[in-house]
């Protein structure tokens, strides 16, 4: 049953659906702080980062099964509670507790999204609460990614720890105004639901999209120098690529379902195609910054999209948190990917791959709306 959310309960929702993706948008910095302090070479520290995302992606899927029956706000203040001690443990100089203390951090955050997107699959309107969720992103992720560098300054490396351990204390103080959302007659709804062809299809495409995602970043520094951009104007490039999440988030929530479900996932989708052959394919510089400027806009209007025809095809919850797990291994998987194709083909070769990588999901999305709505109406009618 969809329920509206609002005042504190919201905010806490909102809250703790960003921070969830800390371990995404801190990545550059963990992967410096991990080879300054333990003199990890990049591939070891990219490794590092990747099994904190695979922590955290296999933590949704089996917590996931228990989410009909899990308490959202003992979950969330007690996942946020382990993601604070296990952060302060990352300032310890033993490097096997430092290791241990990722994992465990990813571990924690599994459970808090598996809280937050299974409240979300509740919720009316889902597609617009989820753009809120990246509104929050935004606002929260672009301050962090400015005052990491000046913590940084001033005490060093474990300075990302520090903005983490803030991020984590405001997602343990919201915890406790979380919905507690538990329905366990929906068990059994939600065991039928990840069975189906629709919801595995809308899942299929939100991890593909974020293989491109990361598969685009990951060389972005590379494409840059080919196009004569600073490595300062890079950083502010990030800057306004995560604050441009936030005009598309109110576009999103003003929009709502209007127009359905995909043709704004079929709109995102081209759109990010055409940033793909911007930032790689196409020469120059103005094509590859405001190429770069869109990758997140064109994200934020696709993913909360996907997460409301999976909330409509699943009122249990349990699709729309493991659409965060298939988010996340994409997350993980993509740069290998991009890697690997880079490394046999040349930049090049890494857009027409996300190009490639984002086709599918058009078709994919399409199909399972269509079976999803064929299905619908004829139970409507019968």
């Amino acid at each position: 049953m969809s329920y509206e959310i609002k005042g504190i309960r919201k905010i806490a929702l909102l809250y703790t659906g960003a921070v969830v993706w800390t371990p995404t948008y801190l990545l550059p910095f963990n992967i410096e702080e991990s080879m300054a302090r333990f003199g990890l070479s990049e591939n070891f520290a990219g490794w590092l980062a990747s099994a904190v995302l695979l922590c955290l992606a296999l933590s949704i899927i089996i917590s996931g099964r228990r989410l009909a029956t899990l308490n959202k706000r003992s979950g969330t203040v007690i996942a946020a509670a382990v993601a604070i001690a296990s952060t302060c443990a990352m300032f310890s100089d033993n490097f096997y507790i430092f290791v241990a203390a990722k994992l465990i951090f990813g571990i924690a955050l599994g459970v808090s999204c598996v809280c937050a997107y299974g409240v979300i699959g509740h919720v009316k309107h889902p597609e617009k609460v989820t753009a809120q969720v990246a509104q929050s992103m935004a606002v929260i992720f672009s301050f962090a990614m400015y005052i990491v560098p000046i913590v940084n300054g001033k005490i060093g490396n474990i300075g990302v720890d520090a903005v983490q351990l803030g991020i984590l204390a405001m997602a343990l103080l919201l915890g406790a105004f979380m919905p507690s959302a538990i329905n366990a007659n929906e068990e059994g709804v939600a065991r039928n639901a990840i069975k189906s062809n629709a919801v595995r299809g809308i899942l299929a495409s939100a991890f593909l999209l974020y293989v491109s995602q990361t598969a685009l970043f990951g060389f972005a520094a590379e494409v840059a120098t080919t196009r004569g951009v600073e490595a300062d104007q890079l950083g502010i490039l990030f800057m306004v690529n995560a604050a441009a999440q936030l005009p598309v988030g109110v576009f999103v929530t003003w929009l709502g379902d209007r127009c359905g479900l995909f043709k704004p996932i079929a709109f995102g989708l081209v759109l990010l195609i055409a940033c793909s052959l911007g930032m790689y394919c196409v020469g120059g510089k103005w094509a590859f910054l405001v190429s770069t400027a869109l990758i997140s806009a064109g994200a934020t209007l696709v993913g909360p999209y996907m997460f409301a025809a999976l909330a409509h095809m699943d009122s249990s919850g349990r699709s729309t948190a493991t659409c965060a797990s298939a988010i996340n291994l994409g997350l993980a998987v993509g740069p290998a990917i991009a890697g690997t194709v880079f490394s046999v083909a040349g930049l090049h070769a890494v857009g027409w791959l996300s190009v490639g990588l984002l086709v599918v999901p058009i078709f994919l999305s399409s199909v399972a709306i269509r079976q999803f709505t064929s299905k619908h109406s004829r139970a409507a009618i019968a």
